[in-house]
């Protein structure tokens, strides 16, 4: 018999793994489900992003091209590693997927430098 004296109840604020500064845009998530409408637009703004892994689980990088195909954008991302794409354009569209390449989640790249973090 265990008695309980108290709720567990999660922290009022989320716990956050990396906050962007003003140098630096933090991008938010599209829904996966928006693959086939999302395709990289020519020409912009050339920036650089990141993609940081915390998930507990490898991450595959895709850039959408302008036909909306996939292009795989080096190797695995293992768990906890970052790494940097130091030349891309804004406009330019983003996929990561896991290790099987299911989508999860899409990203596009605004007129800065920017990180996308993967934490499922």
């Amino acid at each position: 018999i265990h008695v309980i004296d108290q709720v567990l109840l999660p922290p009022e604020k989320p716990v956050t793994y990396f906050e962007a500064g003003t140098d630096v845009a933090l991008l938010t998530r599209i829904d996966p489900t928006f693959e086939s409408s999302l395709a990289s637009k020519s020409g912009g703004k050339e920036v650089s992003i990141s993609f940081c892994n915390l998930s507990a689980r490898s991450m595959l990088v895709y850039w959408i091209f302008p036909s909306g195909a996939r292009r795989q954008w080096r190797g695995e991302i293992a768990p906890g590693k970052l790494d940097i794409c130091e030349g891309t354009f804004e406009n330019h569209v983003w996929l990561i997927a896991d290790e099987h390449g299911k989508t999860l989640g899409l990203y596009i790249v605004g007129d800065q430098d920017a990180i996308i973090v993967n934490t499922q």
